[in-house]
C-alpha cells in the first residue's frame, strides 16, 4: 500500500475514491439509449405478425399443430419415425402473406 509523507494511507483512499466515482457513473445513466423503429419497419413488423398469426390459425384448423403434421403423407411418417427415435427434426420456413414469401425489409432500421 502507498503512503504519504505523514503515514496516511493514499492508495486505499483513491481506490476507494474511484469506486465511488465508477458506482455513481453507473447508478446516473451511463446506459444504452433506446431507439425508434420506422414507420416502414414498424409497418413490416406488423405484416410479418399478421401473416404468421393467420399462418397458425389455418394450421390449427386443419389440425396440422406441429411442423411436421404439414408433411407429405411418407415425408411425415419418416420425421415421426425420426422423432420416435429420438432425433430432431428441423426444417427452415419462411412467413408468407398471400402465398408470396414476406421480405425482410427494413431490417433493423432506426429513426
Amino acid at each position: 500500500m502507498l503512503l504519504s509523507r505523514d503515514g496516511s494511507k493514499v492508495y486505499g483512499r483513491m481506490r476507494k475514491a474511484f469506486f465511488v466515482f465508477w458506482i455513481a457513473l453507473q447508478l446516473t445513466g451511463i446506459c444504452a439509449s433506446a431507439t425508434e423503429l420506422k414507420p416502414e419497419t414498424a409497418a413490416s413488423f406488423d405484416r410479418y405478425i399478421r401473416a404468421v398469426e393467420a399462418r397458425m390459425d389455418e394450421d390449427l384448423r386443419r389440425n396440422q399443430f406441429l411442423i411436421v403434421d404439414r408433411l407429405p403423407d411418407l415425408r411425415r411418417q419418416q420425421a415421426y419415425d425420426q422423432l420416435q427415435q429420438g432425433q430432431i427434426y428441423i426444417e427452415e420456413t419462411h412467413a408468407r402473406d398471400d402465398d408470396r414469401p414476406l421480405h425482410q425489409t427494413d431490417r433493423a432500421q432506426r429513426k
